[in-house]
């Protein structure tokens, strides 16, 4: 039988590969731990809008000596998985389902003590270097060096990760983003990815998630394929059956973490559907970003007109983000590229929801004068 191959160290390859794996997702939690997202909205660039980069987002504090190879806890997992858009992505879904298990909290002074930390933990079997062998999981190692590189290289690891295993979706939806020439193109890839992710499912998995679906990190691929399918549906005319698949992201992850009801307001506010919207308002009324605060104003004066109910609704909307109305009234101009992510309140948070509502308040018949004469006062 012939030997695997060793590398330079003489440990085996797939030893030395989950052991690379685990590094850079250890040294990646730290580096997006302080990360704050944006809401995601639609935009009328779907399908192949390429991700642009975050402006203004808080940076990390600096960190201490031992920060780089220093391993999460549970705390700091947390800290990682806030609502994301689809392009957060630093590779941490499978792999951070066990580090706080395996490191138990501990921190390493140096690469050289967490490689040897690791080799004893694969030795011990803790850590099987088999893992590195499953397809899936070859696959989606490429998928987080895709979501790390840009352009060609980018396209170029998802349609290895395919060749090595076709139920990746990720790499179908980073091909509907990066390479779909137009929208047939890329929904045909979302329907792949989707079809993709939930073959990946283990079995059972999808009905007993139902209600948490976000936990259960396998889920995520397939969440994340269908959200671009819903939006890439929407920009094609397909409303209903967009409509239908956000409604259902929902139900499978009340908690949304996607940032789905953002983009679910701006379609219920795009079709008039003010019944729906007053509902998805009023269960997620908690929620202070201008996506919910400025929709719910908006909301009031569809419903009720100009009068006390409205204007507070819009002046709540004002504090919790005052730069908002100067994009909505073309006071200051759009970016070519909306923010990824954005300091709650700040004006990247204002122009990403300003990018994806400005239709809705200037079709709305008053709105615009209505909003000037309040935040003038």
């Amino acid at each position: 039988m012939k030997k695997k191959q060793a590398g330079k160290s003489g440990k085996p390859a797939a030893h030395k590969a989950v052991k690379k794996a685990v590094k850079k997702a250890v040294k990646t939690a730290v580096k997006k731990a302080a990360k704050t997202p944006v809401k995601k909205t639609v935009k009328k660039t779907v399908p192949a809008a390429k991700p642009v980069k975050p402006k203004a987002t808080p940076k990390p504090a600096k960190p201490a000596k031992a920060a780089e190879t220093f391993v999460p806890d549970a705390a700091d997992t947390a800290a990682v998985e806030v609502p994301a858009s689809r392009d957060e992505k630093a590779g941490l879904d499978k792999v951070m389902a066990s580090l706080t298990q395996i490191f138990g909290g501990r921190d390493f002074m140096s690469d050289a003590e967490l490689d040897a930390f690791l080799d004893d933990k694969m030795a011990s079997g803790e850590i099987p270097p088999s893992a590195a062998l499953d397809p899936l999981d070859e696959a989606q190692s490429l998928v987080y060096e895709a979501w790390n590189s840009a352009g060609t290289e980018k396209s170029s690891l998802a349609r290895r990760a395919l060749e090595v295993c076709p139920d990746c979706a990720d790499a179908y939806t980073i091909l509907a983003e990066e390479d779909a020439k137009s929208l047939d193109s890329a929904l045909a890839l979302y329907r792949k990815g989707v079809e993709a992710g939930k073959r990946a499912l283990p079995a059972g998995t999808y009905d007993r998630a139902q209600g948490r679906f976000w936990e259960v990190m396998e889920t995520r691929p397939y969440m994340r394929a269908r959200l671009g399918l819903a939006e890439c549906l929407w920009e094609m005319g397909k409303k209903e059956e967009a409509l239908g698949h956000l409604r259902d992201l929902l139900r499978l992850n009340p908690a949304d973490d996607q940032g789905v009801r953002y983009i679910l307001l701006q379609c219920l506010l795009e079709s008039g559907a003010d019944e729906e919207l007053g509902a998805l308002l009023d269960r997620y009324g908690k929620d202070t970003s201008p996506e919910i605060r400025f929709t719910r104003a908006l909301w009031m004066f569809r419903r009720h007109g100009p009068g006390k109910a409205a204007d507070a609704a819009l002046t709540d909307a004002h504090k919790a983000n005052p730069h908002v109305a100067a994009y909505l009234l073309k006071r200051k101009a759009l970016s070519k590229g909306v923010p990824d992510a954005a300091e709650n309140g700040s004006p990247e948070e204002a122009e990403a929801y300003a990018a994806g509502a400005l239709d809705a308040w200037h079709k709305t018949l008053g709105a615009v004068d209505w909003l000037s004469g309040c935040t003038s006062r």
